[in-house]
């Protein structure tokens, strides 16, 4: 875990992207990690929330710049994202160890429609995104996620960030 940390804070500070493998007990090579990770980042894209939901186990639980909750809290959250920011994030680089994945990304969308109180701008954003996934039996077992959410209001036009006042929606326990 220290070493996949240290790896991640090298890709981030240098901008280069790697692929570190380390000897997994269950079965599983890192490769195939990485593809539940990539099926989740392609049904994102598209817009497929449900199919994003399906490459989670049905315990699933994500942090993101929102909160940490059941994996249920953050579909409408993502749902609102996607249709009003049209969201779409790009791997720049991905490694793993173990049953962790970590994952450098650019997200850019377009501010199209009101979100959690944020106005319409019609600006674009591009923000860097660090995202680590824990892996357990071929799914996406925890999920968290950081953004620079205060580049991206900045990029927008907006005020302030969303913050998880903003959001209202009912948080599952």
């Amino acid at each position: 875990m220290k070493n996949l940390f240290f790896a991640a804070a090298f890709l981030a500070a240098s901008g280069l992207g790697a692929r570190v493998a380390s000897a997994d007990g269950d079965g599983m090579s890192w490769s195939a990690k990485e593809d539940i990770v990539q099926q989740f980042i392609q049904k994102f894209n598209s817009g497929d929330i449900e199919g994003a939901r399906a490459t989670f186990t049905v315990d699933a639980e994500s942090q993101g710049v929102l909160g940490w909750g059941k994996i249920e809290t953050q579909l409408p959250i993502w749902k609102a994202l996607y249709e009003s920011l049209q969201v779409r994030v790009t791997v720049d680089s991905m490694i793993s160890e173990g049953d962790l994945v970590a994952v450098r990304l650019t997200e850019r969308g377009t501010s199209m429609k009101p979100v959690f109180g944020q106005p319409v701008t019609g600006k674009r954003y591009q923000i860097l995104a660090m995202e680590w996934f824990e892996i357990e039996n071929g799914k996406i077992r925890r999920r968290w996620s950081v953004r620079d959410t205060g580049s991206m209001a900045q990029q927008l036009g907006w005020a302030s960030p969303i913050t998880r006042d903003d959001v209202r929606f009912p948080r599952a326990k």
